[in-house]
């Protein structure tokens, strides 16, 4: 008997030490219940299970030794679209903290400087000069006009939770073609490029989603760029030059739930779904300071952040976790993001008041 209890032991010392200092994505999985199995050896060794998210039988894979940016692991589901690294996936299944997760995966702590500064950087966004307002008011509200003669992008904005209505409501807007503007005719400097060339204020060809002030005027206009390609030098959103660079808030701030998204079309998604109980913040990039008024707000507030179900998102998570360690992480369980998530048959609505 005492043999016996003499291997148990040691078993469970074994078992603990496996667990707490040595574990990988495959070790993870199988400690969820997943049991997967070698199917390839893409990325080191791919296995397949059932998908711990939507149920997908087989459509669920991890590779172990995919070097990811803080850990190695990689997960996803090509059925629901949930995607993750090791340090996500003991975090989010297995119910770890952020550090207990990283110490767990032998991963690393994000570099801080993706973090932020350890000072408060929080900025107070300064109004646009006058003549970059006027200008730009006028041509959001040409581009508004334009919009309701675009079928497939009005097909496009209702698949992703903005019907007709809310097109309105936002003043969402198209541009058919490039345009480039004299700076100085927006009351912007003049700005030289690396050749000495002036450069010229850009507008491209695409969705325009503004930021308007109660009065009716704007501060920020951002441009989806429609013939934007996966191997394209420029981003798919486009800034325009001059307008504020602060984060854009959709709803009452008096609310109680605060929701952190990455880009103004979710942000309004959410807004426009369930304005009645929760306000959301478009912060633009994944990698973006909180400004002033944000950073007020988030300390006040049940803040959740709803990032994008791949490695830039996790970066988001990581930064604002570190920021507000009140922050409550909250990924959409289908897709990508907001949008994809919509497209895929999902109630905002319903999936937000789970968390008030």
């Amino acid at each position: 008997m005492l043999h016996i209890t003499l291997q148990i032991d040691i078993l469970r010392f074994i078992f603990k030490s496996n667990s707490s200092n040595n574990m990988n994505l495959f070790d993870l999985a199988n400690q969820y219940g997943l049991n997967p199995k070698w199917v390839a050896s893409t990325e080191g060794g791919e296995y397949h299970s059932s998908c711990p998210d939507c149920g997908g039988d087989d459509r669920f894979y991890i590779q172990p030794d995919k070097q990811m940016r803080n850990c190695k692991g990689r997960y996803g589901c090509r059925k629901c679209g949930t995607y993750g690294d090791s340090i996500k996936f003991a975090m989010h299944y297995l119910k770890h903290t952020f550090p207990e997760a990283v110490e767990l995966v032998h991963g690393t702590m994000p570099d801080k400087s993706t973090i932020g500064p350890k000072r408060e950087p929080f900025k107070i966004s300064e109004d646009p000069p006058d003549l970059w307002i006027n200008k730009a008011t006028d041509f959001a509200n040409r581009a508004y006009n334009k919009i309701f003669l675009q079928p497939n992008l009005l097909k496009y904005l209702d698949q992703r939770g903005l019907p007709l209505k809310a097109i309105h409501q936002y003043k969402l807007g198209y541009s058919d073609q490039d345009l480039f503007n004299d700076r100085k005719e927006w009351g912007l400097p003049e700005v030289k490029d690396s050749q000495g060339k002036v450069k010229q204020l850009w507008i491209p060809r695409g969705l325009i989603i503004p930021t308007w002030k109660d009065d009716g005027s704007i501060q920020k206009l951002k441009v989806r760029r429609l013939n934007w390609k996966k191997d394209d030098k420029l981003p798919k959103y486009i800034n325009v030059s001059g307008g504020i660079t602060g984060l854009n808030t959709f709803g009452n701030p008096g609310r109680n739930v605060m929701v952190i998204v990455e880009s103004e079309l979710d942000a309004m998604a959410i807004h426009y779904a369930a304005n009645d109980f929760v306000f959301a913040v478009a912060i633009g990039s994944n990698i973006k300071t909180p400004d002033y008024v944000t950073n007020t707000l988030a300390k006040k507030r049940r803040l959740v952040i709803c990032y994008d179900n791949d490695e830039g998102g996790d970066q988001m998570y990581y930064k604002w976790k570190n920021l507000y360690p009140h922050a409550i992480r909250y990924p959409t369980p289908v897709g990508k993001d907001i949008g994809e998530a919509l497209q895929k048959g999902l109630n905002i609505r319903d999936w937000l008041k789970r968390i008030t």
